[in-house]
């Protein structure tokens, strides 16, 4: 398993292998279950894996409003409502996939549950048990509103899995989730799915009601745990170094207000996060997410939030945002230097 989805010639050897060995005769006929060309969109080249997610949801508007917000984030998306599509895209293309997302419920399909020991209310712990040893290098997300306990209980036992609640998690919270997740692999660091510190993160988030403040920040959550220094406003250590937001970019956007337009920086951010999503590498993945943050906060009027997503840009965006000629979203990027 390549914990950290890089390029290597070993990982491209593996791969060959795996696809070569690929045995129908074990899911007979199931050249059969048609996958529709929209559903798929993946990127086959060994430096993409880390954009590629599927989604396994019945549910095809929901399906789409997860999709649509992972594409913010620079994901590739594809799509099964089945059982059946399911497997076929594991099985053929699992190698390729970074990210499962699995609902619990819906139609087992021919294909999965031979044993008997399964029914619908069980479909996505029965496709993960069944086809995990196809994406080897794949994180498996349970993502449903079902009630019963024991569903997420596996899912957090189980190595390479996660549990998120629907009503916890919207589509946007899950993308941020996320890219937050495959930002801590671009970084180094070894994340398994019995990974502590983010099955901690998680299941935090999902023990609380609606009404709580819900962290969206894994290293925010860490933060605010372990190392909150006190009487000091806004100032927290993390990894030896100090990060200080909040007063710091209110102040500063007090000073430079006037000269930037959100609604013309919120478009202008949009087109940025699309030019550099056409050829994104994995390195390229914490400036896309931190652009459609940034975007998020412009569209909510929110200047002092924009410009702290701005700050933590590298100077590849604000050469690609030059280049293309988005002079707004270039001054509220510049304007952070130094900030």
């Amino acid at each position: 398993m390549n914990d950290n989805f890089q390029d290597s010639s070993n990982e491209i050897d593996r791969l060959n292998l795996m696809s070569e060995s690929i045995d129908s005769s074990i899911y007979p006929d199931i050249e059969l279950v048609i996958l529709d060309e929209e559903k798929v969109n993946i990127d086959f080249t060994v430096s993409g894996f880390w954009k590629n997610v599927l989604i396994v949801e019945d549910d095809v508007y929901l399906a789409r409003d997860y999709g649509e917000c992972l594409k913010t984030y620079g994901f590739n998306v594809s799509y099964a409502v089945s059982g059946d599509e399911a497997v076929k895209f594991i099985y053929f293309y699992g190698i390729y996939f970074s990210i499962v997302v699995l609902d619990i419920r819906l139609p087992l399909g021919k294909y999965l549950g031979d044993d008997g020991h399964y029914d619908d209310s069980q479909t996505g712990i029965c496709i993960s048990k069944d086809m995990r040893e196809y994406a080897l290098q794949a994180i498996f997300v349970g993502l449903s509103a079902s009630e019963n306990y024991p569903d997420e209980v596996w899912f957090n036992m189980a190595e390479r899995h996660f549990y998120c609640r629907k009503n916890i998690y919207t589509s946007k919270r899950f993308a941020r989730l996320m890219f937050q997740l495959v930002s801590m692999i671009n970084q180094g660091e070894i994340l398994r799915g019995d990974c502590s510190d983010f099955k901690e993160f998680i299941n935090h988030n999902n023990d609380l009601s609606e009404k709580d403040n819900i962290y969206i920040n894994i290293e925010e959550y860490n933060v605010t745990k372990l190392n909150k220094v006190s009487g000091s406003s806004g100032v927290f250590v993390f990894g030896g170094e100090a990060n200080i937001t909040g007063n710091t970019f209110i102040h500063h956007w007090e000073k430079i207000e006037k000269s930037i337009d959100l609604v013309k920086l919120s478009k202008e951010l949009v087109i940025l996060r699309e030019a550099l999503s056409v050829n994104a590498e994995h390195s390229d993945i914490i400036d896309i997410g931190n652009i459609a943050s940034a975007e998020e906060e412009a569209k909510k009027s929110n200047g002092s939030g924009s410009l702290e997503f701005l700050s933590k840009v590298s100077k590849k965006s604000l050469d690609v945002a030059e280049k293309i000629g988005v002079g707004v979203a270039v001054a509220a990027i510049k304007a952070t230097i130094g900030v």
